[in-house]
């Protein structure tokens, strides 16, 4: 099962900028691929993950290890959405029918769980090889199409969630900082939380989709939107509002860099300064969209993305800015 056309629609559509990303120019390391890319992470700036659509011999999956990039061929069909890794051996790979993808470090075998054929997964997160959320839903039904489940190194369990949360049409992202203090976010402003025991809604104040949150051990962002940004955040209480004027549809974010960054639509970067949230000093990666961003230890910015607003997802991008000198793909 693809996205629908509403999924592609939703993907479609202040003070001066911080000086502290760390990162140089834009490089361009994969332009123009056969499919959209739609998902980056690592460890490191030579561990690095990338995912994507599939273009017609499998999904896009690659893996950077400080000197060259190598394909993975994960036996599976359907457009990744996203890729985890805890810096465990298991790195996750989630998208299309269901599936969740178990990929070995050690091994490089990859193993394929459905969960629910209906569904689409969109995000998954993971504290480890035996702690992992994944999240998704049917986004063609008018509601109740929202799903959570849980792997436990063994096995995966559907989530018991509240029920306004189950009644949205899909939960898109999850994130955590540990096993007991996990987010996620989906259409109509959903919110959760889990905090070890049981996942609670979380009241974002707002009713625009979000697809993707992310924070650090103070604050937690969420952004989403539908043509033009949301961005709401929360330190601890209530969440607030902090939408930058005249941005474009945000995809995507990442707080683990020294400083915020977000992307979407139009390829716009924006980053968050002491200020606030500004368009990044040097302008637009792409003309194509931005689905994720990627900030890694040393301050350099990965981003991915490439042609969303109608199907096939193609003309992968991969760009990186930052101090290294990064083969392409």
């Amino acid at each position: 099962m693809v996205a629908s056309a509403w999924l592609v629609a939703l993907l479609a559509a202040c003070s001066g900028p911080p000086d502290d990303t760390g990162a140089g120019a834009w490089t361009f390391l994969g332009e123009d691929q056969p499919g959209a890319l739609l998902s980056i992470t690592g460890t490191s700036a030579d561990d690095v993950w990338v995912v994507g659509a599939d273009a017609g011999s499998g999904p896009a999956a690659y893996h950077f290890d400080g000197v060259a990039w190598t394909a993975i061929d994960t036996g599976s069909t359907g457009n990744l959405w996203w890729v985890a890794s805890a810096g465990a051996d298991t790195v996750w790979m989630a998208g299309a029918d269901g599936r969740v993808l178990r990929h070995s470090r050690a091994s490089g075998a990859t193993v394929a769980d459905v969960l629910d054929p209906a569904i689409t997964v969109f995000g998954v997160w993971a504290s480890g090889d035996d702690d992992a959320w994944a999240v998704g839903g049917n986004i063609e039904v008018a509601s109740d199409g929202s799903q959570v489940w849980h792997w436990d190194g063994t096995a995966w369990t559907r989530a018991e969630i509240p029920a306004d949360a189950a009644a949205s049409r899909a939960i898109y992202k999850v994130w955590g900082r540990s096993a007991t203090d996990v987010w996620a976010v989906g259409t109509d402003g959903v919110g959760l939380h889990w905090d070890g025991a049981a996942w609670s809604t979380v009241a974002t104040g707002t009713t625009r989709s979000l697809f993707t949150v992310h924070g650090t051990d103070v604050a937690v962002w969420a952004v989403g939107g539908f043509a033009s940004a949301t961005v709401v955040t929360s330190t601890g209480g209530a969440w607030s509002d902090e939408t930058p004027e005249l941005a474009p549809q945000f995809n995507g974010i990442n707080a683990s860099g020294p400083v915020p960054v977000a992307v979407g639509t139009q390829g716009a970067v924006y980053v968050r300064g002491s200020d606030g949230w500004a368009a990044d000093p040097r302008g637009s990666v792409t003309a194509y969209d931005l689905h994720a961003v990627w900030s890694d230890p040393d301050g350099g910015i990965w981003t991915v993305g490439g042609k969303l607003s109608s199907f096939p997802l193609d003309h992968g991008v991969l760009a990186y800015g930052g101090a290294a000198d990064i083969p392409s793909l």
